[in-house]
């Protein structure tokens, strides 16, 4: 069985955390630009201020908060000592 570093493993965590934040923030981007087109093209710039502002402030929250999300999703309780 291959030995796998764990400064392997945590390099490549965080190149994936950052693969994900990215494509988050383009499906963000890329729905404000299809609601821009469909109901009002005047308001694009606008639209897309808002859906970049949004979707950074999203995965900001939810990168910092995504320990918290984690523990509560599989309900753990603090240890006793």
């Amino acid at each position: 069985m291959e030995h796998i570093d764990f400064r392997d493993q945590i390099s490549r965590n965080k190149r994936n955390s950052i693969f994900l934040m990215v494509f988050v923030i383009l499906v963000i981007v890329l729905l404000g630009w299809t609601i821009s087109n469909a109901f009002d093209p005047s308001y694009f710039f606008l639209i897309m201020i808002v859906s970049i502002i949004f979707s950074i402030f999203y995965v900001w929250i939810n990168f910092y908060n995504s320990d918290k999300i984690a523990i509560k999703s599989v309900g753990a309780k603090l240890a006793d000592r």
